[in-house]
């Protein structure tokens, strides 16, 4: 069954008493459909400029969520686009005029380039608090960075423009046991995190864990101990958190 949005529908019945039965039938003029339809293309290509206009203007105030959902916005006119000029194309063909094929194919590759734009940049605003045996340190937090940023992230200040929000909360402790060599005694420490990701597309937790990453050199001190071990501990919460910032578990 095809539906369509057809303007000025009559209906016409008769009923015969005799021989009690009846008809009706629905009929529109053909010359209302000519006009109705390159106007409704005219009014839902105009909704996808000004969705298009929209996202422009969010993405130059760095707001990459707006920007999608304008863009997404865009996406429904579309359709209804494609589906009134198949209509006007099976009544009046050789009106290209108003079948505005070409403006429909220009706004179309916009929409999909702007959508593959914002996808290719994943925003990140992440909320770090380290403490290396209850001083305030600042270790992993950079080099998550730079491992979010080798697989291109960009950072933002505010939560609520951001694809992700990352919290992350680390502390060091003693480990049991040490190990001497040549003249010195290496120590042992453990950094202890707890890491959660907020998909805010999604608006939900996507991952939750908590990890422990012992210290491999720098262990002349417990302090210099996890002090390498917060620096080490970077890699494995990228590790775990990798599929879920960079689009593969999206």
């Amino acid at each position: 069954m095809v539906e369509a949005d057809v303007v000025g529908v009559k209906v016409e019945s008769h009923y015969n008493a005799s021989k009690k039965w009846g008809y009706a039938f629905a009929y529109v003029k053909k010359n209302d459909l000519v006009v109705y339809y390159p106007a409704q293309i005219e009014r839902l290509l105009k909704q996808v400029e000004n969705a298009l206009h929209a996202a422009d203007i969010a993405i130059q105030a760095k707001n990459k969520a707006q920007a999608r959902m304008a863009c997404e916005n865009a996406l429904q006119p579309f359709a209804q686009v494609e589906s009134a000029q198949g209509l006007l194309t099976a009544i009046d063909p050789g009106n290209t005029d108003g079948l505005q094929f070409e403006r429909l194919a220009i706004l179309k590759n916009e929409l999909f380039q702007q959508l593959m734009d914002l996808e290719q940049s994943t925003y990140v605003y992440i909320q770090c608090s380290e403490t290396n045996f209850g001083k305030p340190v600042r270790i992993l937090e950079p080099e998550l960075k730079r491992l979010l940023s080798n697989s291109q992230c960009s950072f933002t200040d505010d939560p609520a423009e951001a694809d992700f929000k990352i919290t992350v909360t680390a502390t060091t402790r003693q480990h049991d046991g040490s190990a001497v060599f040549g003249d010195g005694t290496l120590k042992f420490s453990l950094a202890d995190v707890e890491v959660e990701v907020y998909n805010n597309r999604k608006k939900k937790v996507v991952y939750s864990e908590g990890l422990s990453q012992k210290n491999n050199r720098d262990g002349a001190t417990y302090e210099s101990a996890g002090r390498n071990a917060l620096k080490l501990a970077a890699s494995k919460v990228w590790e775990g958190m990798r599929p879920f910032v960079v689009g593969e578990a999206q």
